[in-house]
């Protein structure tokens, strides 16, 4: 397995590339800025980024979205219970009051849940839905 973790953002997010070495299939976790520095590893992976995946929607988890989506043509994958968070005024005011720019995400197209699976050619990751510090928090294990 690739994997690569980036601190970008304005509070340091960390940020996952991670996919097959045989297949070179991959995905990104929480694009949270700094759209050049990450796509940048992933061109070093040698990556094809098939899916964006959030941990949570708040506002320095999402700040590379777009230009990554752009850039690799990407599905945006979220849990159900945070997607309608994603582009919220909540969202907006979040990101206004601790300073983040605020790049307003494309809508999703993958609905995430408990006992979900992403797969990224031979690698398998399990979808644990970890509510807390979001309603839709999750924790990919793999």
């Amino acid at each position: 397995m690739i994997l690569k973790r980036l601190e970008v953002g304005m509070l340091g997010t960390n940020c996952y590339i991670a996919g097959s070495e045989s297949t070179k299939e991959g995905m990104v976790i929480d694009p949270a800025g700094e759209a050049k520095k990450i796509l940048s590893a992933i061109k070093e992976s040698g990556l094809d980024i098939k899916i964006i995946v959030l941990t949570h929607s708040h506002p320095d988890h999402i700040g590379a979205i777009s230009e990554i989506k752009k850039a690799t043509g990407a599905k945006l994958a979220v849990h159900a219970s945070d997607a309608r968070e994603l582009r919220s005024a909540e969202a907006r005011a979040f990101s206004s009051m601790f300073g983040i720019s605020y790049n307003e995400p494309p809508e999703p197209e993958l609905l995430l849940k408990e006992g979900d699976t992403i797969d990224l050619g031979d690698l398998h990751f399990d979808v644990m839905h970890t509510p807390g510090h979001s309603p839709g928090g999750i924790c990919i294990v793999g």
